[in-house]
């Protein structure tokens, strides 16, 4: 039965790997929540042996595009009050967006994080949402964790990592440009929306009893250039939401941990270095960044309002561009959600 109006869209992008999309949806569609979409971002074509079209809507981003692309072109095809991204490959447990979703009642409460598990060591916690220093590093909270601890783990937390995480959509999907901000990388991408939502004074909490299995992925080097500079267009977003003097009086520290100097790989961390200088001759666009989320958190201050009547939180034009074709899709005329 076609519904005009689901309350979750379940975002998954694929990059590539059709196995572990195939594997992971199986769980997702064995534990789908009632008014449910599915949609998937595909960066290269997929000839859906198993008619998947019927179970989820298909999404088409440029062939070869990175994870924040597939997410930006996904998230224009998603229609529900909530978006729920998780990973390609992860395994849904049952009832696991109830808990996350109830967060959702507090208009306050802009993301919700839940307990990411080690699906080959089922009693390890790989992430609980994410935690941010002053000085621009992102770290993963929880991680290592067992998992008979994790009701410890609840709480507020900065935000959720992208491999699970539940969005209030009309935080994230603007008018023109894109939600997650391809300058800062797939890494990145995350923290700089926690951070925003921080900044405009939404808060994100950690939901134990929500709860979903990662198998290990293979970590993608970056070229130290670009994460010198990706990681220090993150610190500039970031900077006025921890505070300037004190973001700046830690930047030193995070830089020389972060970027090699202490451990001796001085290429890597010159390269790196040159990387978030140039950076900053991008100031004028992080001013504009700057003011509008001033602005965004004053009339957050006024007091609960319609969201649709509000800013949405991508702030200023993307600070690298989408290769051509990124926004194209092509969508099944039947959407298929639980009634």
């Amino acid at each position: 039965m076609v519904s005009a109006e689901p309350r979750l869209s379940i975002l998954i992008p694929v990059l590539g790997d059709f196995a572990a999309m195939e594997q992971g949806l199986v769980s997702v569609l064995e534990n789908r929540p009632d008014r449910c979409e599915i949609v998937l971002a595909f960066n290269r074509p997929y000839a859906d042996p198993y008619d998947l079209q019927d179970e989820a809507v298909f999404v088409q981003a440029a062939r070869g595009a990175g994870l924040v692309e597939c997410l930006n072109v996904g998230l224009r095809h998603c229609r529900a009050a909530i978006v729920h991204v998780l990973a390609c490959g992860a395994e849904a447990t049952p009832e696991w967006t109830d808990a996350a979703l109830a967060h959702f009642d507090n208009p306050r409460v802009g993301a919700v994080a839940p307990v990411v598990i080690d699906a080959a060591d089922r009693q390890t916690v790989v992430s609980a949402g994410l935690t941010y220093r002053a000085g621009g590093r992102r770290l993963e909270r929880g991680a290592g964790t067992d998992l008979l601890d994790a009701a410890e783990l609840a709480g507020n937390v900065v935000g959720p990592v992208l491999a699970a995480a539940f969005y209030r959509r009309e935080l994230l999907v603007p008018d023109e440009d894109d939600a997650f901000e391809i300058g800062v990388g797939d890494a990145l991408a995350d923290v700089d929306v926690a951070m925003q939502l921080r900044g405009a004074g939404f808060t994100s909490v950690c939901e134990p009893r929500s709860r979903v299995y990662l198998p290990g992925a293979t970590p993608s080097r970056t070229l130290a250039f670009a994460a010198g500079r990706q990681a220090e267009r993150l610190f500039l977003r970031s900077a006025p939401v921890v505070g300037w003097t004190r973001a700046l009086l830690a930047h030193a520290t995070c830089i020389a941990s972060a970027d090699g100097w202490l451990s001796g790989r001085l290429l890597r961390a010159t390269a790196a270095l040159a990387g978030r200088a140039a950076a900053w001759t991008e100031w004028p666009q992080m001013r504009r960044h700057h003011a509008r989320l001033l602005v965004r958190r004053q009339l957050q201050a006024q007091g609960p309002a319609p969201l649709a009547n509000r800013p949405h939180l991508r702030l200023d034009a993307a600070h690298g561009a989408a290769p051509a074709g990124t926004h194209t899709a092509n969508v099944p005329a039947a959407r298929r959600v639980r009634p």
